[in-house]
C-alpha cells in the first residue's frame, strides 16, 4: 500500500514538473501555453512539489 502511494506521488510530481517545464518553454517561444486550470489541477491531485520545482527551475 505504501509503495503504491509513493509511486503515485512520485509519478504525478514527475509529470507535473515536466508539464510546467514545457509550459515555460512555450512561454519563452511565445507559443500557446498550458491552461492555468490544468497546471493547478495537477498540483491539487498530488503534484505540488513538482509544480513548485517546475516554477523554480
Amino acid at each position: 500500500m505504501a509503495t503504491t502511494i509513493f509511486l503515485y506521488l512520485f509519478g504525478i510530481n514527475l509529470i507535473t514538473f515536466i508539464i510546467y517545464g514545457i509550459d515555460k518553454l512555450k512561454a519563452k517561444k511565445g507559443k500557446w501555453r498550458t491552461p492555468e486550470a490544468c497546471l493547478l489541477g495537477l498540483a491539487v491531485i498530488g503534484g505540488s512539489i513538482g509544480a513548485y520545482l517546475g516554477i523554480k527551475v
